[in-house]
């Protein structure tokens, strides 16, 4: 059987890649049937984005990975250590950046065509559970229940939304 799914990414024409417990992202047919499994050798797999123009899947993984795949791909093009935890959150900008988040407090810029680190800085979250981005901005939330807003590409701070009692798990 098909362990825990821990998160889904729509791909073309109603298929869609699943990351798993066991390690494994699993793409399935739009008829539901599993097309390919790739182990993605790094743990349980915990975020996944898909960039539509390149056809490109982003993981992030419980041991900090961060890996960018081909759709349908076994190989990644991408495999780094890019966090000091768990890699909680990807998602590609529309200009093909891939952002990542993790317990570690930090959020990732890498250039998905050099497979390069651009920049990264400290969200002051104390731990990021979530990102999304809309134009220009990139929201993060985190452990200390904190919604902050991002200006793109430059990550300079625009505001700090307050008012949770408690950390907040999805944006």
């Amino acid at each position: 059987g098909v362990t825990s799914v821990e998160s889904i990414a729509m791909l073309h024409e109603g298929s869609y890649a699943t990351g798993h417990t066991d390690g494994f992202v699993r793409y399935w047919s739009s008829d539901g049937q599993v097309t390919n499994e790739v182990d993605c050798g790094s743990g349980m797999v915990l975020s996944l984005d898909f960039d539509y123009v390149r056809s490109q899947l982003a993981i992030g993984t419980a041991n900090g990975s961060v890996q960018i795949l081909k759709q349908d791909s076994d190989s990644p093009l991408m495999k780094f250590r890019g966090h000091s935890g768990p890699t909680e959150a990807v998602s590609f900008l529309p200009d093909g950046t891939l952002i990542s988040a993790g317990d570690d407090a930090q959020i990732i810029a890498w250039d998905s065509r050099t497979m390069k680190k651009v920049t990264s800085i400290d969200s002051g979250h104390g731990g990021i559970l979530d990102v999304a981005v809309s134009g220009n901005k990139l929201a993060s939330i985190g452990l200390d229940g904190v919604v902050r807003l991002w200006l793109l590409p430059s990550f300079s701070l625009l505001a700090e939304l307050r008012g949770h009692d408690d950390f907040i798990w999805s944006i």
